[in-house]
């Protein structure tokens, strides 16, 4: 029995050793996975045609806007341009219905002011109020403060007139064909310029207007009605002698700046029109002169001239009972009549209360359009 048993035993221990191996899972062969290549484009630089394109993340700004829009409130009556489409200076990119607006300027009314006058000319107004004016065949300054009227004689005929930061009366002497100044304080008058950096006298100073450096812009008629000797000159702050910006004109007259003191606008009257030009007060230099508008009103035309506070120009028509308005792009808007044939000059009153100001030389008076409030404010030198 022992014997038996053993063997059993010997047996079991035998099927038990000789039971197959349990398999694991394959391990993952690391070997048999290719390496990522990052293959490089190898070329010679040679100057080329650069046309890849860029990708970037981010906005895009623009270096430089415009701001535009309409001078005047009225209904948008087309719009000449679309969406991306690409505008050159001087398209036209919408118009309105300007009916309201006319009708407005048909419905204004005017009242004379000042009455008995001489030859008014040049109105402008002072920083306490005052209007002041010349008298070109009265040979006088004239100041009125709403009540009395003050004369000033001033030994020449005087034409169109402004005023600095210290309350002095700037004016053209035609007679004396000079730049003079008047101290209402002092009662004290003193020349100022009579000639050219040429060497070259003045011959009949016309009009004038400060810009936003202090210098004095101003026009010579050179009595040039009939040839083409008329110019626009400057006079640096502080100088005594004055440059020549623009010549070769008939008759040049009224000024005015925009609101930015960058664009000129001058009259010619002896040619009915209006020229526009880009003003640099640092170098002393217009720029881009080309014409502005057609004024008619002849033998004569375009006088004094001014902007409202939307940037419209009014321009009085001399002989032609007329002050005209023009838009910013030179278009005309409409046309106020005066009484007398011939008003010379305009200005608005900063306080609003007078609105326009015209001074008509048949009659002899000054005009106030109070529907029209302020202007566009003036530079004092």
């Amino acid at each position: 029995m022992i014997k038996i048993s053993l063997l059993f035993f010997i047996v079991f221990l035998g099927f038990v050793s000789c039971k197959p191996k349990e398999e694991k899972p394959d391990e993952v062969d690391k070997s048999a996975y290719l390496e990522d290549k990052n293959p490089v484009e190898v070329m010679v630089l040679q100057p080329t045609t650069f046309t890849r394109q860029l990708v970037s993340n981010g906005k895009l700004a623009a270096l430089r806007k415009s701001e535009l829009k309409f001078r005047i409130s009225e209904e948008i009556a087309s719009i000449k341009v679309n969406n991306r489409q690409r505008v050159k200076q001087g398209s036209i990119l919408a118009k309105l219905n300007k009916t309201e607006f006319q009708q407005k300027v048909q419905q204004v009314h005017s009242k004379t002011i000042i009455s008995g006058l001489n030859f008014p000319e040049g109105p402008v107004f002072d920083h306490s109020g005052n209007l002041w004016f010349v008298e070109i065949k009265g040979g006088n300054l004239a100041r009125w403060n709403g009540e009395k009227l003050d004369r000033f004689d001033v030994g020449g005929t005087p034409n169109g007139a402004m005023v600095d930061r210290q309350e002095n009366i700037w004016f053209c002497d035609s007679e004396r064909g000079e730049i003079r100044t008047f101290n209402p304080l002092q009662n004290s008058f003193n020349t100022v310029c009579n000639s050219t950096v040429d060497g070259n006298r003045l011959i009949r100073p016309n009009d004038l207007i400060f810009d936003d450096q202090g210098n004095l812009l101003f026009s010579d008629h050179a009595d040039g009605r009939l040839e083409p000797i008329a110019s626009i000159c400057v006079l640096s702050a502080g100088e005594t002698q004055a440059k020549v910006i623009s010549k070769e004109k008939y008759f040049t007259n009224g000024l005015a700046l925009t609101g930015d003191g960058k664009t000129l606008v001058f009259s010619e009257t002896y040619r009915q029109q209006l020229w526009i030009a880009s003003w640099d007060s640092l170098k002393l230099e217009l720029h881009n002169e080309r014409l502005f508008a057609k004024t008619g009103g002849a033998p004569q035309g375009p006088d004094g001239i001014a902007f409202d506070e939307d940037g419209n120009l009014f321009v009085t028509v001399f002989n032609d009972s007329a002050v005209n308005i023009y838009s910013h792009e030179g278009a005309l808007l409409n046309s106020i009549q005066t009484r007398g044939i011939r008003p010379t000059s305009c200005a608005f009153d900063p306080s609003g209360k007078l609105g326009l100001v015209v001074t008509e030389a048949e009659h002899g008076e000054i005009l106030s359009f109070p529907d029209f409030g302020k202007g566009l404010p003036i530079f004092y030198g």
